[in-house]
């Protein structure tokens, strides 16, 4: 699976069997957002002893790829539904400047709404 998602330059998904946890990872292309994406990791502690480190997005770079995948999907998925959530548990530590900076990706729109849907933005 993880050969396959290389030569495609796509996507794949690992799931901790202990726990059902799933993780989906993404390759990294050459479009400006996902280089953006690599100058803004957030760091999380995974287990204390011994200390296990992980690097993932912020959480502005996750709302913005699950919008991309959404349009990418004709608007139809659970993922507008993700970004709901998102928006409502990180709310006060946003970086609505950076969500709205990438108004070239045609996310405007879906974006403003969202954000009023949660009320992040009035």
């Amino acid at each position: 699976m993880v050969t396959e998602a290389i030569e495609r330059n796509s996507s794949f998904n690992v799931i901790h069997l202990e726990s059902m946890q799933k993780a989906d990872i993404f390759l990294l292309s050459n479009r400006p957002l996902d280089q953006s994406e690599m100058q803004r990791p957030q760091q999380l502690i995974i287990t204390q002893n011994p200390q296990r480190l992980a690097w993932l997005p912020s959480a502005e770079d996750i709302i913005l790829q699950k919008f991309i995948w959404y349009r990418m999907g004709g608007g139809v998925s659970d993922r507008r539904r993700d970004v709901l959530g998102v928006l409502k548990v990180q709310s006060d530590r946003l970086d609505i400047n950076y969500l709205t900076q990438w108004s070239d990706l045609n996310l405007t729109e879906i974006l403003t709404q969202a954000l009023q849907q949660a009320g992040v933005a009035s």
